[in-house]
């Protein structure tokens, strides 16, 4: 299954978890497992610079620590 990027996010993030202020897990659903992923991929210099900097406009979190 393959995601994009098409528009911004409000300003909590693209979460149902906005109530914790954090991004959902690969547990919780479909999204988490999105997240997890494109840092994967990241890990593996497999993803594209260019949705690197897509997700880095809208403050994507690359680590969870």
């Amino acid at each position: 299954m393959k995601f994009r990027i098409t528009g911004p996010f409000h300003s909590h993030g693209p979460s149902s978890s906005s109530e914790n202020n954090r991004w959902p897990t690969a547990r919780e659903n479909k999204l988490g497992s999105w997240c997890f992923v494109q840092r994967r991929a990241l890990k593996k210099g497999e993803l594209p610079p260019t949705r690197k900097d897509l997700l880095d406009k809208i403050a994507f979190p690359w680590s969870l620590k």
